[in-house]
């Protein structure tokens, strides 16, 4: 009697990571299109659509656009989420104005004798009054419960924090332009970390919230279909009740 031999289950063979890179270009080359999926319009659902079919083209499984699907739920909810993104985004600027005005003092000082100082000049002359029109918009939002980033404001806590860096990096510069250059790199990396450390929080949340409301609907659901059946037999012993009556 011959046993039946079970082949074994293929293993799935893990990209390489030039493979690897190649996608994320892919991906990276569809940033307009991804960058529009935070909108609160129906640009945004044809975006979604758009960004969920290519990755899809490439090969993705569904769990992965799952995953996807959840980030692009994530960032339009932080968007709306006044006491996260307009919460941060207020003491980042607000950090920022400290350090205009810093910065003020040592320009005064400095005056303009090189093309470093002056740019300096330049990035401080529009980074303090977008600084200022960042941090009024943002308090004028938060008394009127507005909780959704408007062009206006986008725009200007951006230029504030760019111009700031600049111009922070061209002084420093203008005194030894070594210590200017590792400055800028160390503040852009420092950003991005700390950027990046907050989506992952927020978003590690948002999964939580996601996965409690969907085994609370379970539950409910759980508990509605065992409801039925004692339901059945209450009437049933309603009506025995009247006819006996």
């Amino acid at each position: 009697m011959q046993e039946s031999q079970k082949e074994p289950s293929p293993v799935p063979q893990k990209k390489s990571l030039k493979a690897r890179l190649s996608l994320l270009i892919k991906v990276l080359r569809q940033g307009r299109t991804i960058w529009r999926v935070r909108r609160e319009d129906p640009q945004a659902g044809r975006a979604e659509e758009t960004v969920t079919n290519f990755i899809r083209s490439i090969g993705a499984s569904e769990e992965g656009i799952g995953h996807f699907k959840s980030i692009f739920d994530f960032w339009r909810e932080f968007r709306r989420d006044d006491e996260t993104s307009h919460t941060v985004n207020r003491y980042f600027v607000g950090g920022i104005g400290i350090l205009d005005l810093v910065l003020f003092q040592v320009l005064v000082s400095v005056g303009h004798p090189d093309l470093a100082s002056s740019l300096s000049w330049v990035a401080f002359a529009i980074s303090l009054p977008c600084t200022v029109g960042s941090l009024f918009l943002s308090f004028f939002n938060k008394a009127n419960g507005i909780t959704i980033y408007n062009n206006l404001h986008s725009t200007m806590s951006l230029l504030s924090q760019v111009s700031t860096l600049v111009s922070a990096t061209a002084l420093i510069c203008h005194v030894w332009l070594v210590p200017g250059l590792l400055f800028f790199f160390i503040a852009v990396i420092v950003t991005i970390s700390c950027l990046f450390y907050v989506t992952l929080v927020l978003l590690k949340r948002h999964l939580k919230i996601t996965k409690l409301s969907e085994i609370i609907d379970k539950q409910v659901v759980q508990v509605s279909t065992e409801m039925k059946p004692t339901d059945a037999k209450l009437i049933q012993n309603d009506e025995s009740i009247n006819r006996g009556d």
